[in-house]
């Protein structure tokens, strides 16, 4: 209990140091809208197939995509793990935000060619967020910390989904012009959320520019206590 007592102190101390900094804010804001943007298509997507081509087609294409993603995943993550090992950030950033680009221009297509194309891009983006985004994080954190801030970078990505439901189905009713038909409001949230990952994506690059995230496992727990 003392332990996890210090670990949630100490993480604290370290999102209030300049070691994590508004650089850090603006990463965790763009890990959030790229999250949101997999997670709101895989809530609609029956509902999306549904309104595009029938219910009897709509169970067709879920279940392809449940093969997609489970046999695409496994060459995917081999080679998205090289990209969280190797690249450098910025370029784990431009990846992540042409993918989710790709993913919505071809998603909001209305044919069956367009969508079984969006299955393998939605494919690639999701194991590549759920590979990079951890070393993400740990640029801003000393290793003690791994498990305390990805878990509470979770848990806050949770609480805003829930606090911003409403909002994004307000948003995404405006930019399908006020139409209740299904297939509308959901191209309406989509484009709202790759709006946000290219606001956020530029922002991310140019704070990194001026300011570039610390090296892979360079941060200790002095620095951070140091620094606070």
């Amino acid at each position: 209990m003392t332990h996890t007592t210090t670990s949630l102190r100490d993480a604290v101390l370290l999102v209030r140091s300049p070691i994590f900094g508004w650089t850090g804010a603006i990463l965790v804001a763009h890990v959030f809208a790229l999250y949101m943007l997999q997670t709101l298509f895989l809530i609609e997507q029956y509902h999306y197939y549904d309104a595009l081509f029938g219910s009897d087609e709509a169970e067709d294409l879920v279940n392809v995509y449940a093969l997609v993603f489970a046999v695409g995943g496994i060459p995917v993550s081999l080679v998205g793990g090289l990209l969280a090992d190797s690249a450098p950030p910025s370029a784990t950033v431009v990846v992540w935000d042409l993918t989710a680009a790709v993913f919505t221009c071809v998603t909001i297509v209305n044919n069956r060619g367009a969508q079984y194309a969006s299955m393998g891009v939605l494919t690639v983006l999701a194991n590549v967020y759920y590979l990079a985004t951890p070393p993400l994080v740990m640029f801003y954190a000393p290793a003690e910390l791994f498990g305390t801030l990805f878990g509470a970078l979770q848990a806050l990505i949770g609480v805003l989904q829930i606090l911003l439901v409403s909002l994004e189905d307000a948003i995404a009713s405006a930019l399908a012009g006020g139409v209740e038909h299904q297939s509308e409001r959901v191209v309406g949230k989509l484009l709202f959320w790759t709006a946000a990952i290219v606001v956020l994506s530029a922002a991310n690059l140019l704070a990194w520019r001026s300011s570039p995230p610390p090296a892979l496992g360079s941060v200790t727990m002095a620095d951070v206590r140091k620094a606070s």
